[in-house]
C-alpha cells in the first residue's frame, strides 16, 4: 500500500448543539459524515452513517471483492435502516456523507449530500464531488432570489429517498496528491481558490487541516466542521510486477551479453497520466564489446541514433535536421489547444472574493469586443458576476480550429460545459483569436446554435 499521512478533526462550532460531524479513517477507508438538522435526529443520522457504513463495507468487500459494489451496498443498507427509523419516530432524519476507499493507486469515492471531496494536485485544486443541494441542482435558483437557506437544502442524502443516487467514481492517484474531505460548515466560508492558496502555504497535513479550520472560523463559521486531509507519499511497485520486470531484465541481460547496474540503484516506478505503473531502469553502462572478426558488422546501439553503423556510409546530418525541428516546434493546433487549456484554468480561478481576474484577462486582446463590451467592461462584468461564486469548473469538448487568414486570425469552436456553485449551462461557443508578438489573444467571444 501507499504510504499515507492523515489528519482528521471535528471542530465544534459556537452554535452547535451537538458534535454534529464525525469521521472514520482506518484500513484505507475514509468517511466524513454530517447530521442534518442540528438536533438529536441529526445526531442519530450521523451516527448511523459513520458507525454503520464501515462495517457493512468491509463485509461486502470480503464477499464481492469489488470496492465500488461494496460502497453501494453499504450506503444502501444504511439508508434503508434510516428510513425505517424515520417511520418509527414519525420525524425526518438525514445525513450528508462522503466516502473514499483506496486500493493501490486507485481511489474509489462516492457521496450523498453536500460533504465534499477535493484533490490538490500539482498546484491545482479539483472538486471531485457536486453538492446535492437546491442551489446546485437548480441552475436558476439564486437568480430567482430564493432564500439562501433554501439554496443549501439537500436534494439527496442518507435517509431522504428510498433509492438514493449513489454513484461510485474512480480517481487515479499520484505521488504527493492531497485529498481533502470536508463538511459544508467549512466550504460555506472558504472558496476553492482560498483552500488552494492556504494549502500552498502549509506542508504537513495536520498544519494544513488546522489552518483551514482556523480560517473558516475567522470568516464567521459557527457550526460544527469536520475536515480530513490525506497525503499519498509514494506507491511501491507491486510484487508480481517486480518479479515480471526482474525476469524480463535477466532475459535481456542474457541476450545482450551482460548488464551492469551501478551500486545502490534500483528500478524506479513511474506513474503515467492514466495511473498505470511502468518501470524505469537505471542507465546502462556501456557493454564491453566481445572480440569479433573485424569484417563483421556490429548492430548500432538504439540509444545513440546519431552513431553510424560500422562499415556503412555515415548518415548525412542534413537529413536528420528536419526531423529534429518537427519534434521541437509545436504545430499551430498544439499552440491553440495549449492556449485553450490555460485560458480555461485561468477562468476557473476567477471565483470568489480573492479571484485572479488579471490573469484571466491576460488572454484577451486590447481590441476585444463582445456583447457590446470592450476589454474593460468584460473585466468588470466577470469580476462582479464571479465574486459570489465558490467555484467554477469548465470543460471544452469537440474543439474545431479554423484556418488562419493573412491577418493571423482564426476561429475556434467548441461545446462549453460550464458549472459553478450556483449556475450550470452547456453552450456552443466561438472564439476569434489573433496571434501577435505575445502569442494568441481573444478578440471576440460569441455563442451559436
Amino acid at each position: 500500500m501507499a504510504r499515507l499521512q492523515t489528519a482528521f478533526k471535528t471542530e465544534s462550532g459556537k452554535d452547535a448543539l451537538t458534535d454534529g460531524d464525525s469521521f472514520f479513517c482506518k484500513d484505507n477507508l475514509f468517511l466524513v459524515a454530517e447530521g442534518v438538522g442540528g438536533d438529536y435526529l441529526g445526531e442519530m443520522a450521523k451516527d448511523a452513517a459513520y458507525k454503520g457504513i464501515p462495517a457493512r463495507f468491509f463485509n461486502h468487500l470480503s464477499k464481492e471483492h469489488s470496492p465500488g459494489a461494496a460502497l453501494v451496498s453499504a450506503l444502501t443498507e444504511v439508508n434503508n435502516e434510516m428510513l425505517i427509523e424515520r417511520k418509527k419516530i414519525g420525524k425526518k432524519m438525514a445525513a450528508s456523507v462522503s466516502v473514499i476507499y483506496v486500493s493501490g493507486k486507485m481511489m474509489y469515492f462516492c457521496h450523498l449530500g453536500d460533504s465534499r471531496i477535493y484533490c490538490l494536485q500539482r498546484g491545482e485544486i479539483v472538486q471531485l464531488t457536486r453538492d446535492h443541494t437546491v442551489g446546485e441542482e437548480d441552475s436558476y435558483a439564486e437568480m430567482e432570489g430564493r432564500d439562501p437557506r433554501l439554496l443549501r437544502a439537500l436534494t439527496d442524502g442518507l435517509g431522504i429517498h428510498e433509492a438514493p443516487d449513489i454513484k461510485v467514481k474512480t480517481f487515479a492517484l499520484r505521488d504527493n496528491d492531497v485529498i481533502l474531505m470536508t463538511t459544508e460548515g467549512l466550504t460555506r466560508y472558504l472558496s476553492n481558490m482560498q483552500i488552494l492558496k492556504l494549502s500552498m502555504k502549509q506542508n504537513g497535513v495536520k498544519k494544513l487541516g488546522a489552518r483551514l479550520l482556523e480560517e473558516a472560523k475567522r470568516k464567521g463559521a459557527r457550526d460544527s466542521m469536520t475536515l480530513g486531509v490525506i497525503r499519498f507519499k509514494e506507491f511501491p511497485v507491486p510484487v508480481n510486477r517486480r518479479v515480471a520486470a526482474g525476469t524480463a531484465m535477466v532475459v535481456a541481460v542474457a541476450l545482450l551479453g551482460g548488464y551492469a547496474i551501478r551500486s545502490g540503484q534500483k528500478p524506479v516506478p513511474q506513474i503515467d497520466p492514466k495511473g498505470r505503473e511502468t518501470l524505469v531502469l537505471p542507465e546502462e553502462k556501456e557493454r564491453k564489446p566481445q572480440p569479433q572478426p573485424k569484417e563483421k558488422e556490429r548492430k548500432p546501439q538504439p540509444s545513440k541514433p546519431e552513431e553510424a553503423v560500422k562499415g556503412s556510409a555515415p548518415t548525412p546530418k542534413a537529413a536528420q535536421q528536419p526531423e529534429q525541428n518537427t519534434r521541437k516546434e509545436p504545430s499551430m493546433d498544439q499552440e491553440v489547444h495549449r492556449f485553450l487549456r490555460e485560458w480555461k484554468t485561468a477562468w476557473e480561478n476567477t471565483a470568489g472574493s480573492e479571484a485572479n481576474i488579471a490573469a484571466f484577462m491576460a488572454f484577451y486582446s486590447d481590441d476585444f469586443q463582445s456583447q457590446g463590451l470592450n476589454k474593460d467592461g468584460w473585466r468588470e462584468e466577470k469580476a462582479d458576476r464571479n465574486k459570489k461564486k465558490q467555484w467554477i469548473k469548465i470543460e471544452l469538448r469537440g474543439i474545431t480550429i479554423g484556418v488562419p487568414g493573412s491577418d493571423n486570425r482564426l476561429q475556434v469552436r467548441f461545446v462549453q460545459e460550464y458549472r459553478s456553485s450556483n449556475f450550470s449551462v452547456s453552450t456552443n461557443k466561438s472564439l476569434l483569436l489573433k496571434k501577435g508578438n505575445s502569442g494568441w489573444k481573444i478578440i471576440s467571444e460569441t455563442t451559436f446554435k
